[in-house]
């Protein structure tokens, strides 16, 4: 399933995605895997410093209403993805990665309509295996896994920002570093998903089991329109629907 038609068809432009057309030089990888680990790594602890700050500051506010954007926007991963960017960006400069604009393309018809259906896919996917992980007792016990909560509009304003943030860190920055790096795209799609479902640990090892799987189809689509977009688009499809019924 992963196997992508190859990457410059005619008259098309090179994409961040493709692999390079030949071996890049160890020390150059081992600067890019150390480059990408310091700014991703700097960026989720200075994350964390600046979030509590700044709630400290306002005197701890409930997370509700107007709030949620706020986080969602300035205190979440916007730390991690201005740092990424800063780093791609100067990767791009030294020639070490290509620009960061190329995972920014395809129709936008086929963006939207590939974004949307796989975003559907994955929620009825998370629905069917959170209903069969209660019914095994995988899940914590004492809560429904269903419910009616539809999501506000500071909501889905919010994750519209924090959704691009996590896209442009996983999906974009890392997965070309680890293109680049490994010279394969079935690898950079392995180590970015297990890296993504690892890092929600505010969720349960059986939830990030669904996250790594719901990963590797958005990795696939990705791939398939070697754009970012629908990946950002599914992101905000799944948020929508999974915020407003599932518990967990």
């Amino acid at each position: 399933m992963l196997r992508v038609r190859s990457t410059i068809v005619a008259g098309d432009r090179p994409s961040a995605y493709d692999p390079p057309e030949g071996p890049v030089p160890w020390g150059q990888r081992v600067l890019l895997v150390a480059g990408a680990a310091l700014v991703y790594g700097g960026g989720r602890w200075l994350g964390d410093l600046w979030r509590h700050a700044v709630r400290d500051w306002f005197q701890h506010p409930p997370f509700r209403g107007s709030w949620v954007t706020v986080e969602h926007v300035f205190l979440y991963s916007t730390l991690t993805a201005v740092l990424c960017s800063a780093a791609w960006w100067g990767f791009a400069r030294i020639g070490w990665m290509p620009a960061p604009g190329s995972v920014f393309r395809g129709p936008i018809r086929r963006v939207i309509v590939w974004g949307t259906v796989l975003g559907i896919g994955v929620f009825l996917f998370d629905l069917v295996a959170l209903l069969v992980l209660h019914a095994a007792g995988a899940m914590p016990p004492g809560r429904p896994p269903l419910g009616w909560h539809p999501m506000t509009g500071w909501s889905f304003l919010g994750n519209l920002f924090s959704n691009f943030y996590e896209e442009w860190v996983f999906r974009g920055f890392l997965f070309v570093v680890a293109v680049r790096v490994t010279s394969s795209r079935l690898a950079a799609v392995l180590i970015t998903s297990v890296l993504f479902a690892v890092v929600h640990t505010q969720y349960s090892w059986a939830l990030r089991g669904l996250i790594l799987v719901s990963t590797l189809a958005a990795c696939w689509v990705v791939l398939k329109l070697r754009s970012l977009w629908p990946a950002w688009i599914a992101h905000q499809v799944v948020d929508v629907l999974g915020d407003s019924v599932f518990f967990g």
